[in-house]
């Protein structure tokens, strides 16, 4: 590691991205994957969501795989990654914490009428999930 906090390595340059860095990139994409252990077993899922006040928001089906998440879970991921394979840049944001259903009347209310988080899937998805992250980190590379 560098004195710029950049690891070098052969192919490119690693930058660790501070929170409020994390919290922009969040802020410029729409799809993410929620990681989560189920009764099935590991689960990685692509959602559409929205960071709002330090915390992820998406929608879900009570009936689904995620519903799980709907009760309340520890240990929850989530990432959101950009990449240009031309330039040979991106970054990658990962949060970890817990999920809770969304229950107050007015969020509620409020997130049903905004177009974010809007699922890309078929099907009603009434019920809202919030990831609560106590991590947050990523890291940017540069291949040039």
């Amino acid at each position: 590691m560098d004195d710029t906090g950049a690891d070098q390595e052969d192919s490119g340059v690693f930058e660790t991205l501070s929170a409020q860095e994390c919290a922009e990139m969040l802020t410029t994409t729409t799809v993410g994957r929620v990681g989560f252990a189920s009764a099935n077993g590991q689960q990685i899922l692509p959602v559409n969501f929205v960071f709002r006040d330090g915390s992820v928001l998406f929608r879900t089906t009570p009936h689904g795989v995620a519903a799980a998440l709907l009760a309340g879970a520890d240990d929850v991921a989530f990432e959101v990654d950009y990449h240009d394979d031309l330039y040979q840049l991106g970054w990658s944001v990962l949060l970890v914490g817990r999920t809770e259903r969304v229950t107050d009347p007015e969020t509620v209310a409020e997130l049903s009428t905004r177009r974010r988080p809007n699922p890309w899937a078929a099907g009603e998805r009434p019920a809202f999930v919030r990831l609560v992250p106590h991590v947050i980190s990523g890291r940017r590379v540069s291949g040039h």
